[in-house]
């Protein structure tokens, strides 16, 4: 009886887990296909354009010199952080932008470099970048690496059960014949 629930348990549990997988891999992986990146939204500072938790995609083909202003540029701040503003100056002459983020006040102090631009920006979802968010903190790491562990040691024993049931069957259909 417990082997049924924990079975029927494990298959949908499994089944949730693996549709939510494909789902997110599909929003994160199709675009790249296509030239495209994502990433998740830390800050409400392009509201309410796009707001925290939503999952930007960036065109990574465009020349920078195609980027006009009022389009919303990706872009580097350092090597390991980038920042989506609307450009609102364009400085071809020395192959700059101004950019500024919707919600904030003042344009950004320093100017984007072509050589900075990762991209523009042309689609969003909502709340997918709080789930990206989640999953690169060391809590949803740990979180994704521990279902992955309790599915594989669920999977396994009920495999280990079943075969034994199949053993077990076996053995009695066995005994019934030498028995007649």
């Amino acid at each position: 009886m417990i082997k049924k629930i924990l079975k029927k348990y494990f298959n949908g549990f499994v089944s949730i887990q693996m549709i939510l997988a494909v789902v997110f891999c599909g929003i994160v992986l199709v675009p790249k296909l296509f030239g495209y990146t994502s990433f998740a939204v830390l800050s409400d500072s392009m509201y309410p354009e796009i707001k925290k938790g939503y999952m930007v995609f960036v065109d990574t083909k465009v020349d920078p010199k195609d980027i006009e202003v009022g389009d919303i540029l990706a872009f580097y701040l350092t090597p390991e952080t980038c920042a989506t503003h609307r450009v609102v100056e364009k400085n071809e002459e020395i192959g700059s932008f101004v950019t500024k983020g919707d919600l904030n006040a003042t344009k950004d102090v320093a100017p984007v470099y072509y050589n900075n631009v990762i991209g523009r920006t042309e689609g969003k979802v909502p709340l997918v970048g709080y789930i990206q968010i989640f999953l690169m903190s060391v809590m949803g790491k740990i979180i994704a690496f521990s279902l992955i562990i309790f599915d594989i040691v669920i999977y396994i024993l009920i495999i280990r059960d079943t075969n034994k049931e199949k053993q077990n069957k076996k053995e009695q259909e066995n005994e019934q014949k030498e028995s007649e």
